[in-house]
């Protein structure tokens, strides 16, 4: 009987490969079906993370040296295995997103503040100019009027004069 399919699969092995089978295999063959899973083959990245530590001639730590060592950089550096680094990790990247947020609504409203000083520059720029165009026609009308003014005096004064010629010659 070979061996169920999904160790192969497991393993990574295109089932057309075994087609060969010896049954004196079997126990060997059981024993890799209930011993080896997902989660303890290594990846492409762990074995080459492996042969590059061990061709830097660096010491394999064993669990027990691995713990020690993760106990004294904690001393040495509070926090360091804190077993809420994830949430701590999660929190912080949720306030960046927060503060991301933040940031790009006050972009908006600046540029919005942008656009509303250019229009009121505009506007205020148009109303200057209507204030020139308005104090401009205001100097003129009052020229104007100084000139009818003062004609309005020299006709005064000739009617006066004439009046008083009138009276003359009805008087007289």
């Amino acid at each position: 009987m070979p061996p169920k399919l999904n160790l192969f699969e497991t393993l990574g092995f295109d089932d057309s490969c075994w087609m060969l089978y010896d049954e004196n295999l079997q126990n060997f063959f059981n024993f890799l079906e209930n011993n080896v899973t997902k989660e303890n083959i290594l990846t492409d990245e762990e074995i080459q993370i492996s042969a590059d530590w061990k061709s830097r001639n660096a010491p394999m730590l064993s669990e027990e040296e691995c713990n020690e060592k993760l106990k004294e950089y904690s001393k040495k550096f509070e926090g360091v295995a804190n077993e809420n680094i994830d949430r701590e990790i999660e929190a912080v990247e949720l306030e960046i997103l927060d503060l991301e947020q933040i940031k790009n609504s006050y972009d908006e409203v600046n540029q919005e503040m942008e656009q509303n000083l250019e229009f009121t520059k505009t506007k205020i720029s148009a109303l200057e100019s209507k204030i020139i165009e308005l104090e401009t026609a205001e100097k003129q009308a009052h020229e104007k009027c100084c000139l009818w003014q003062g004609k309005s005096k020299m006709f005064k004064r000739r009617t006066r004069s004439c009046r008083i010629k009138l009276r003359i010659c009805f008087l007289e």
